[in-house]
Parts: C-alpha cells; sequence; structure tokens
C-alpha cells in the first residue's frame, strides 16, 4: 500500500496505521536480533562443551600405555596338548592398558611400575630401613647366564657390588644362615626346558626352597629378591605329553615359593618368550638398574 493511500485510510478511521507499522516492524528487527543472540550463545557452549570433553578425553589417555606383556590385547596365549588357550594378562588384568602417569595430593607426577611404584619401593625401604649394598644373580641355563652378563655389564663401574653366580654354585642354605645379608638383593633368572622343570643346574637350590619342612618365615630378615623367567613355547608346541600350562612353569614355582617362604620382594616376577624374542627382558633390566638408582645407589 502507497504511503499516500495508507494515510487517507489513517485519516478515514481516526488509527495512525503508518505509525503502527513502524512500531511494530522495530520490535520485530529486535526479535530477530534476539533470537540471532540466543542462538549464538548456544552454538558457543555446545562448542565449549565439545571441547571439554574432548581435553577429559585426552587426558584420561594420555595416563595409560599399551601393556607391553600382551600387546594390548588384555590376553595370554598358550598351548596344552596342541590346544591354544587363551587367559587374562596377569600384568594389565585383562585390560590391555596399564596406568604410566598417576598424581598425588600435591600433583607432583610419578612413574606407575609393574606391579608397584617406584614411591612405594622408597616408602617400604624407609620402613625396613634396608639400602640394597650388593646385587647378586644367580642364573639357571646357558641363556640365563647370558642376561646375567647384561647386568652386570649395566652396573659396572657403580657404587653397589655386582656379583653372578650359577645356581649350582650356591647351597641354598649359604642363602638362608646369614652368609647373605639382608642388604643384598638377590636376582634369580631361571629357564623351564620342559614338564614345568628347571635346567639341571638349577635343580638342586629349587629342590632346597621346596622343601616341606621350612617353617614359613625361613627368608623373614634376608635378602630382598626377584626373579626373571625365561622359557620356550615352542617346546609346548612339539611335545604333546608336555604337563607344563605355559613355558615359565618353573620361575613361577619359585617366586611364589621365595614368598611363601616370607622373602622380602624387591619387585614382581618378569617371564619372557624366547619365541617372541624375549621383549620383555630389556623393560625389566630398565627398571632393575632404575629402582636401585631411586633409592641412592648411582649405578
Amino acid at each position: 500500500m502507497e504511503p499516500s493511500e495508507l494515510d487517507g485510510l489513517s485519516d478515514t478511521i481516526g488509527i495512525d496505521l503508518e505509525g503502527l507499522r513502524q512500531k511494530y516492524a522495530n520490535k520485530g528487527s529486535a526479535s530477530h536480533h534476539v533470537v540471532d543472540s540466543e542462538a549464538d550463545i548456544f552454538d558457543t557452549m555446545q562448542k565449549a562443551a565439545r571441547a571439554e570433553k574432548i581435553k577429559h578425553a585426552n587426558d584420561t589417555l594420555d595416563k595409560y600405555k599399551t601393556c607391553h606383556v600382551c600387546q594390548g590385547t588384555g590376553l595370554m596365549k598358550s598351548v596344552y596338548n596342541f590346544m591354544t588357550l587363551e587367559s587374562n594378562c596377569d600384568h594389565c588384568e585383562g585390560e590391555g592398558v596399564i596406568i604410566k602417569n598417576v598424581k598425588g595430593e600435591n600433583d607432583v607426577e610419578i612413574e606407575a611400575v609393574e606391579e608397584e611404584s617406584a614411591e612405594d619401593e622408597v616408602n617400604d625401604e624407609k620402613e625396613d630401613g634396608i639400602v640394597i649394598e650388593k646385587v647378586l644373580v644367580l642364573c639357571g641355563g646357558n641363556l640365563a647366564s647370558d642376561i646375567g652378563e647384561k647386568i652386570l655389564e649395566k652396573m659396572s663401574g657403580g657404587k653397589v657390588e655386582v656379583e653372578q653366580k650359577g645356581m649350582w654354585e650356591v647351597k641354598g642354605k649359604s642363602l638362608t644362615d646369614g652368609t647373605v645379608s639382608a642388604t643384598t638383593l638377590v636376582v634369580f633368572i631361571i629357564e623351564t626346558v620342559e614338564n614345568e622343570m628347571p635346567p639341571e643346574e638349577a635343580s638342586t637350590l629349587m629342590m632346597f626352597f621346596k622343601r616341606k619342612s621350612h617353617p614359613e618365615d625361613l627368608l623373614s630378615d634376608k635378602f630382598k629378591f626377584c626373579v626373571l623367567g625365561l622359557g620356550n613355547s615352542d617346546l609346548l608346541l612339539d611335545r604333546q605329553t608336555t604337563t607344563a600350562k605355559d613355558c615359565n612353569q618353573a620361575a613361577q614355582t619359585l617366586d611364589k615359593r621365595l614368598e611363601a617362604l616370607g622373602g622380602s620382594r624387591h619387585f614382581d616376577l618378569c617371564i619372557a618368550d624366547e619365541r617372541s624374542e624375549l621383549v620383555e627382558v630389556e623393560p625389566w633390566l630398565e627398571h632393575l638398574v632404575e629402582s636401585l638408582q631411586i633409592k641412592g645407589i648411582a649405578v
């Protein structure tokens, strides 16, 4: 409608139609701006919420790393009588990941290790007042001796005394009568050959610890210990009559028995498979050296 026509109609009905049009046109424009403003705010809030979720997810992922034992699958495979058996990975409890970093009350980050943190090890040492002064590496098997030599190489020239011996060279009684002091860390490296059996050179020492006549506190206040098991799952593939559920039964038996006799654990059992090129050994060696450095014993 033309303005002149609108004016004429306004005169006829006595209402300022042009004024009404301008009034409501302004309100419509203002309402449109309000709607646009609310939409912008809502869109900004959605973007902020998405960004916060992504940040939280990334922060959570940063706390974990893939389990190097099961390669993130959460499962371990073993062969028994030509059957492949699956079980949850003991290292990550079937999760496939392990905690990499944790924060304390003071937001100080500490590295979490396989079964106990380095901070716990330091606290344990403060509680029992024991400082490791010597590392005695006892090897059962040719491959075990090779790994023992690597330990000597990594710790040579340091403040801590390191000695390597074959298990056949050590009598069990010398480990329990005080000959080996409480400030000694005894590292048992033992192979499993077949049917849950250790190598012949380690059998005498194994039989000593397995005696049922030993008191439950035989190793109380004695040396600290840790066990590294070396096996080969190929042995389970070509021996139908084997009774071993995995290729490191000897190491598991020894580790469990040392603990049952009151032994003081330095850190938990590590088992490696020669079939997969012993990939677990190097991280374990690094942890061994690092644990002694944390305790103030530079190596």
